[in-house]
């Protein structure tokens, strides 16, 4: 599988709303989480992006067929069902997760709020 992920600032770094993803050092994706990863010990939350570099998951997926072939027989993982992120059923099958770092200011649509912002920018965007 390969998803794009941007570099988050601190702003949208404790978002749980915001997927972040946790990278191997060949950039694969280890991990992905609604909450911040890596955790800074003993450092601020709010001066953890002057620690280390945080990513964001785009949402977007691409799946080679003999992973789409497989998905149905994949069991809903212990993880997925506690953090609410499908990939996750993808890291407990060990199926790798390739990553491709695009420009970050991305805007999703995770709850309802969000649903009206990009609604209402729907509707500017008619006129």
């Amino acid at each position: 599988m390969l998803t794009p992920i941007y570099r988050l600032n601190a702003e949208k770094l404790h978002n749980p709303n915001v997927v972040k993803v946790l990278l191997a050092a060949d950039g694969s994706g280890l991990y992905c989480s609604r909450s911040a990863l890596p955790h800074v010990r003993d450092v601020d939350p709010a001066e953890w992006c002057a620690h280390t570099s945080f990513w964001g998951h785009v949402g977007i997926y691409a799946y080679r067929a003999d992973v789409l072939l497989r998905w149905p027989q994949l069991p809903i993982s212990p993880l997925e069902h506690l953090e609410k992120l499908e990939q996750l059923r993808l890291v407990e099958a060990d199926i790798r997760i390739d990553t491709l770092e695009v420009e970050g200011g991305q805007f999703s649509v995770d709850v309802s709020e969000q649903l009206e912002q990009a609604r209402a920018i729907a509707a500017i965007g008619s006129l």
